[in-house]
C-alpha cells in the first residue's frame, strides 16, 4: 500500500505566467487567484490553514470508512483488539506552526507545507495486518497448549484470508501462510514467532 505527500502551492499558480499582453487581465486574475506573493503573510497562513484542515479531514473520513468495513469483516480472536486509527500528527504539526506564526506559507522556498493522501484500502490493511497478528499469536499459545484442534481451527481461520476481498494487498500471503501459519500443525511456532516482531503489543493473544 502507499501514502503520497504533495506539497501544498498557494494561489495555485505558482510559477505559472498568465497568458496574454494585458496588465488589467494579469490584475484581475491575481485578485481572482492570488499568488502567495500577493497575500499578507497572515492571509497566506489562514489560506493555508484551511486547506490543511480540508486535507485532514479528509484522510480522516477515509480512515474512519475504512476502519468501519474492516472491523465488520476482520474478526479477531478473543484478547487481542486492532491497533488505534492514525493521528496523522505531520498535519497537526503544521497548522499549529502556521497558526503560532512559527512557519510562514508565503516563504514556499524555505518551508514546504505537505499535504497527504492514502491509498484506498491503506487502513484497512493495517488492521489486516493486526488481524494476522491476533491469529498467529492465538496458534503460538495453542501449539504450546498442546490444543490439536484449536490449531487447525486457527491455521483453517488465516487461510480463509484469501477469499477476503482485502487479499490483494499482500500478494505474498501464500509465503507467509507456507512459512509462518501451516508449520503451526506439526508443532512448528519458530516462523509464526518471528513475524510477531511486525505486530502491535495489543494485536498479540496473551
Amino acid at each position: 500500500m502507499c501514502t503520497g505527500v504533495a506539497t501544498l502551492a498557494l494561489g495555485g499558480f505558482i510559477g505559472i505566467q498568465l497568458a496574454g499582453d494585458s496588465s488589467v487581465e494579469a490584475s484581475e486574475a491575481a485578485q481572482r487567484d492570488p499568488s502567495p506573493a500577493a497575500l499578507s503573510k497572515e492571509e497566506a497562513n489562514a489560506t493555508a490553514i484551511a486547506e490543511l484542515q480540508e486535507n485532514k479531514s479528509d484522510v480522516m473520513n477515509q480512515q474512519e470508512a475504512e476502519r468501519s468495513e474492516a472491523t465488520s469483516v476482520l474478526v479477531l480472536p478473543e484478547g487481542v483488539s486492532f491497533g488505534g486509527p492514525e493521528q496523522f500528527e505531520e498535519i497537526d504539526q503544521q497548522i499549529k506552526a502556521l497558526t503560532a506564526g512559527e512557519l510562514s506559507a508565503k516563504d514556499t522556498s524555505d518551508d514546504e507545507l505537505q499535504t497527504y493522501w492514502y491509498e484506498e484500502g491503506f487502513f484497512a490493511s493495517l488492521m489486516a495486518i493486526d488481524w494476522k497478528c491476533g491469529w498467529l499469536s492465538t496458534g503460538i499459545n495453542q501449539v504450546e497448549a498442546g490444543n490439536t484442534t484449536g490449531v487447525a481451527e486457527t491455521v483453517d481461520m488465516l487461510h480463509s484470508f484469501t477469499d477476503m476481498e482485502y487479499a490483494s494487498m499482500f500478494p505474498d500471503y501464500d509465503e507467509f501462510l507456507a512459512e509462518s501459519v501451516d508449520p503451526l500443525l506439526s508443532g512448528d511456532t519458530a516462523g509464526a514467532e518471528s513475524y510477531l516482531p511486525n505486530c502491535l503489543p495489543e494485536t498479540i493473544a496473551d
